[in-house]
């Protein structure tokens, strides 16, 4: 008669479907297998028809002499051992397979056990696997289920460490989870090697996978009111005392149940994308080894770097967070639709609420994303820079260069800063209005339901269910732009053309120099520029007209193109517009329309049936021109390249075209255009202008930007504004009137470094945490006169946090009298006046970081620059350039962004899990019995974790690097590779670097996994005390504090996350500061001035040049490459020599 009697019935209900799960995952040739520590005597001692149960590891093969024998059923056989105890329905063996029987066990002399036989019959017989299976090749890996099986569940030992290899203890291993906490107690005990590392499993290798996707590559080439039923237990006092703890269970039940299926998932997710990255790698460096040279020379071994490293990781983002963009809107959807049936149509004000947030923020994103490319920009002339600066550092030594340049360089850098900083601001301002976007909802919503109606009461259950239900709307609403940006990088850019040179023949002058173009996708373009400045030559570069002389052109998609000169079939007015498509009457219709060409359908004589004849010869100019321009809209293509289409149409019939079918309204709206035009009017609305002058882009921009700038558009608008139709009727070919212009280009080759052993310890695998003084380094940079704000911020932004919500669960445990709350007007003033608190807070602690990062970035970036520049040339002949631009390029990109962005996150839910404590101890103080164990507990996993995973980031790290090596060795060297026809073992090699760094990352990703599992877990259990703590204390607890408090508990397990998280970002980009500290302790050359030794401004008078017992060494260590010189050189003399001399 009490709920103790139906926990074991719900756990088993529970663990039945996992199980099952389990099951059906398994491949038709992979049984499970038996638990390696299972003694291989007990399977014989079963029938030889039976297959062996899977026993947990800590029982023992047989019952423990203190516990009698269980009754057995009349069907088992008599000589069957009664310690294994088989179901009723078994079959028989013949007697001659079973040993003898074995004599009774004696009486029992010891206490009995606390585990009931019963309870062991039950898990043995929840743990028999399913009938045996074809046999299959042992596994090399885990298994690749999460969910061990039921019985393990309760049985699961406390320490799983062991002395044999990783591989061979995943092989026998029959799920992540055991082999996750064996990994990540060898990686907290002792330094993590790559042997320590799982095996791929077969189906995770680079030859299975790739050679899957090449075969298909082939393939496709060719309603009720939602309540609180606790809440609504500690409101009825007449309720049994049962049903509340029965509640609290299926609180802790339900949330564990959610951990696991969202675990399992994202574990699915993780293993498709990462076998689409190792398939999309593969086959580029396939394509690497078949190119032609000519093709070679339109790509950089940077841009092929660049794609098997950024692109196949967007790849695999995409793959793990694509399902969002479809299944957050349906959480939305049903999140709003309990909102209104909890709180009816105030829960309108919600949605307009929600409506408003989602363009504000989509403004900053755009706004954002200028700021970035004029950051990216100034970025990629900083590293375009420091690349040309190491390779020719021999040159710039030598002229004493190194000032100079170090200027240039830290200018680009302070523009980049600038552009950064007001990003940060914006991006301030957008993480403010979506952290306050719960109480701006919960605002808007109980604000109308309170003042609409006086008998609207806000009690608990409303406040805290929809409290509840506002908390899991944010995770939609933050999870779908993050999917809908990462599906949109995997789209990229609708053409794009990089250091091009085009020209009409392989003989003559270049027609177009230096084309650095991107068109993002959906956007309109505007080409702009003089007679003969080379637009209709660009239009006809992107769709492959010219020839190519260097750089590279990419047009993603469909392509559609309108010439100057409109081409017409001899055929009716329709075939020509529909030009071999199937005829949709309904879009049909509405291209004629846009295109004007409805008034001259009505004046011909058939109407669209009309035959034009030959070259379009019954057609006007302008009408020609409009058929050629529907029949490209009629197409739907993915990208438009129009030569000026609106040149032979009047005005009111141009502005007409462009708004129905180039405007933001338009046909074509999100079709990516490129229009070449004359019309000054249409320019304002364009995306993005290109300014040519000679076959060159000399400006690009949009046009509030070109105009402010008063160069060659400026000149253009002044020049055209009052003479567009002249210059309309003087326009000839551009082709004919293109000047030609020297080119320049500036190939940078990358060096190899055949002294890898001799490597100062740059790149150097360590084997430990990255150590304090890198903190404090980090925080020294920041300055203590900006920490100690951001710590009072962020105590602020909590304090204010705490003080609403509390707020809330006194607003909701008011007396009601009369059918009404008293004060219900200063009871929402105060609870907006503390939200609005805890925004403007949120606002200035990310302001704070984001400032601190940029004035940490930039004594480091500088830093970093004096010590590379100052260094000795025996530094640069050791230490290979890529080293170098990797700690100018990657190493500052995280110190600029990601640390920043991690002690945000770090702090923010550091204080969040404050506030939650004080919450839970302030309501129940006897919880802080549970929440220090839990306390214990975590920091316990939480130093497990952070040991092992940045050891396993390191390990990541360091197999990385050979992947870019051998792609760039091999992109180098193609044509020796095919001509001695070594493609197959290059291959093999590329393949085995590959998995080798699959082996670390994998394990990296799992042990996320693992740490989220166990986290979660912890925070479940605080939720369990919470919720059992208030039942146990109904009588004294109001109903608000009791929701205050459960409300919070259950944000415990993403808070835990979370918080090791971003905590582990932290470390992990923390080591960026540590690779780029690195440089401070190498040698240094002496002072570039000496104060009191300047030479005469006309030094040197005299060309002599005087040698006596010279000597020299490149490096320490190395033979004496010059050794006892002594020569005397005068001047105007010529001597020839040994470039050493020099």
């Amino acid at each position: 008669h009490t709920v103790l009697v139906w926990f074991p019935c719900m756990y088993l209900w529970s663990c039945g479907p996992l199980y099952l799960m389990l099951l059906i995952s398994l491949p038709p040739s992979l049984p499970p297998s038996l638990p390696p520590s299972l003694p291989p005597s007990l399977p014989p001692s079963l029938p030889p028809s039976l297959p062996p149960p899977s026993l947990p590891p800590s029982l023992p093969p047989s019952l423990p002499p203190s516990l009698p024998p269980p009754s057995l059923p009349p069907s088992l056989p008599p000589s069957l051992p009664p310690s294994l105890p088989l179901p009723p329905s078994l079959p028989p063996s013949p007697p001659s397979s079973l040993p003898p029987p074995l004599p009774p066990p004696p009486p029992p002399s010891l206490p009995p056990s606390s585990l009931p036989p019963s309870l062991l019959l039950l898990l043995l017989l929840s743990s028999l696997p399913p009938p045996p299976l074809p046999p299959s090749p042992p596994s090399s890996s885990p298994s690749s289920s999460l969910l061990p099986p039921p019985s393990l569940l309760l049985l699961l030992p406390p320490s799983s460490s062991s002395s044999s290899s990783s591989s061979s203890s995943s092989s026998s291993s029959s799920s992540f989870l055991l082999s996750s906490v064996r990994l990540v107690i060898r990686g907290y005990r002792t330094p993590l090697q790559a042997e320590d590392l799982w095996c791929l499993r077969e189906e995770d290798s680079s030859d299975c996978i790739i050679a899957d996707l090449e075969i298909d590559w082939h393939h496709v080439k060719p309603c009720s009111s939602p309540s609180s039923l606790l809440l609504g237990f500690m409101c009825d006092q007449d309720s049994d005392l049962w049903k509340g703890f029965m509640f609290a269970f299926l609180l802790f039940l339900l949330s564990s149940l959610q951990s696991l299926f969202n675990h399992q998932y994202m574990y699915s997710c993780f293993t498709v994308g990462m076998r689409v990255k190792t398939a999309v790698m593969g086959l580029v460096y396939r394509k690497s080894l078949v190119i032609s040279s000519a093709a070679r020379q339109s790509c950089t071994v940077g841009e092929i770097v660049n794609l098997v490293s950024a692109d196949t990781q967007k790849l695999m983002d995409m793959v793990v967070y694509f399902n969002a963009v479809w299944l957050a809107p349906i959480e939305i959807a049903l999140c709003l639709y309990f909102l209104w049936q909890l709180l009816g149509p105030s829960a309108l004000a919600g949605i307009a609420t929600v409506i408003l947030i989602f363009p504000l923020n989509g403004f900053i994103a755009k706004m954002r994303s200028k700021l970035q490319e004029v950051q990216m920009r100034y970025t990629d002339s900083r590293i375009k820079l420091m690349n040309e600066i190491l390779s020719g550092i021999k040159i710039l030594k030598f002229y004493a260069w190194e000032q100079a340049f170090l200027e240039r360089v830290l200018g680009y850098r302070e523009k980049e800063l600038n552009a950064l900083k007001r990003s940060q601001v914006l991006y301030s301002i957008s993480i403010a209005s979506f952290n306050s976007s719960s109480f701006l909802i919960a605002f808007s919503m109980f604000g109308v339901y309170v003042l609409v109606d006086d008998k609207n009461i806000l009690d608990a259950q409303k406040v805290f269910v929809s409290m509840a239900l506002i908390h899991i709307l944010k995770t939609p609403l933050s999870q779908l732009p993050f999917a809908m940006s990462t599906t949109m990088q995997v789209n990229g850019d609708g053409v794009v053309i990089d250091s091009g040179t085009f020209g009409w023949s392989k003989e003559g002058p270049p027609c177009l120099m230096r084309i650095n173009v991107r068109v993002k996708k959906g956007s309109l373009v505007a080409v702009v520029g003089h007679v003969g400045s080379g637009k209709s030559s660009l239009l006809s570069a992107m769709l492959g007209e010219t020839e190519k002389r260097s750089g590279h052109v990419s047009v993603k998609g469909s392509v559609a193109y309108v010439p100057q000169q409109a081409w017409i079939q001899n055929a009716t007015l329709k075939d020509n517009i529909v030009f071999g498509q199937e005829r949709k009457e309904s879009w049909y219709h509405r291209v004629v329309e846009a295109c004007a060409l409805l008034p001259d359908l009505e004046i011909l004589p058939a109407g669209d049936g009309t035959e034009i004849g030959e070259k379009g010869l019954n057609l006007s100019g302008g009408q020609k021109q409009r058929v050629s321009l529907a029949r490209a809209v009629y197409r739907k293509a993915d990208v438009y390249l129009l030569d000026d289409p609106l040149s032979a149409v009047d005005a009111h019939v141009g502005q007409h075209i462009f708004e129905r079918v180039f405007g933001a309204e338009g046909l074509l709206k999100d079709q990516t255009r490129v229009l070449v035009t004359h019309g000054l009017s249409f320019l304002p609305q364009a995306d993005l202008i290109l300014v040519l002058v000679e076959g060159e882009i000399t400006e690009m921009g949009s046009y509030l930007e070109l105009m402010a700038r008063d160069g060659a558009f400026a000149e253009f608008i002044r020049l055209f504004a009052g003479n567009e139709r002249k210059e309309r009727s003087h326009r000839g070919e551009e082709r004919d009137g293109t000047h030609s212009t020297g080119y320049n280009h500036l190939v940078i080759k990358q060096c190899f470094d055949w002294l890898k052993r001799s490597l100062a310890d740059v790149n150097s695998k360590q084997t430990t945490c990255v150590k304090l003084e890198m903190y404090v380094e980090y925080f020294r940079t920041i300055g203590l006169a900006l920490i100690i704000p951001i710590v009072f911020l962020y105590a602020f932004q909590q304090a204010a946090s705490l003080a609403y919500n509390y707020w809330l669960s006194v607003w909701a445990d008011d007396p009601i009298i009369n059918g009404t709350q008293i004060d219900t007007d200063l009871k929402l003033g105060v609870f907006g006046a503390l939200g609005f608190a805890q925004g403007v807070s949120i606002f200035g602690t990310t302001v704070a970081i984001s400032l601190g990062g940029i004035i940490a970035s930039r004594h480091l970036h500088l830093d970093l620059l004096n010590n590379v520049l100052r260094s000795p040339m025996a530094f640069f002949e050791v230490t290979p350039s890529g080293n170098l631009l990797n700690r100018f390029s990657k190493e500052v990109d995280a110190i600029d962004c990601m640390i920043p962005d991690g002690l945000k996150m770090m702090l923010g839910y550091l204080f969040k899990l404050l506030e939650v404590c004080i919450i839970v101890l302030v309501a129940m103080p006897f919880a802080g019995v549970v929440l220090l164990p839990l306390t214990l507990l975590y920091a316990f996993i939480q130093s497990f974790y952070v040991a092992t995973s940045c050891q396993l980031r390191r390990l990541e790290a360091v197999s990385r690097s050979p992947i870019y090596t051998h792609f760039n060795e091999t992109v180098q060297g193609a044509s020796v590779v095919r001509a001695f026809s070594e493609q197959e073992r290059f291959i093999l090699q590329a393949n085995g670097r590959i998995d080798h760094n699959q082996t670390a990352y994998f394990p990296r990703f799992v042990a996320t996994r693992w740490l989220a599992v166990n986290l979660e877990f912890l925070g479940n259990l605080l939720v369990l005390a919470a919720a059992t703590l208030a039942v146990m204390g109904r009588d004294t607890l109001s109903p608000g504090i009791v929701g205050l408090a459960v409300s919070h508990s259950l944000q415990v397990t993403g808070i835990l996350s979370w918080i090791v998280r971003s905590w582990t970002d932290v470390e992990n980009n923390i080591v960026s500061v540590e690779r780029v500290k690195e440089y401070a302790d190498t040698p240094k050359e002496a002072p570039w001035t000496i104060e009191g030794s300047m030479l005469p401004l006309a030094w040197p008078t005299h060309g002599t040049i005087e040698l006596e017992e010279y000597g020299l060494q490149y490096r320490k260590g190395l033979d004496w490459a010059l050794k006892g010189i002594s020569l005397s050189i005068q001047e105007k003399e010529k001597v020839g020599g040994r470039h050493t001399v020099l």
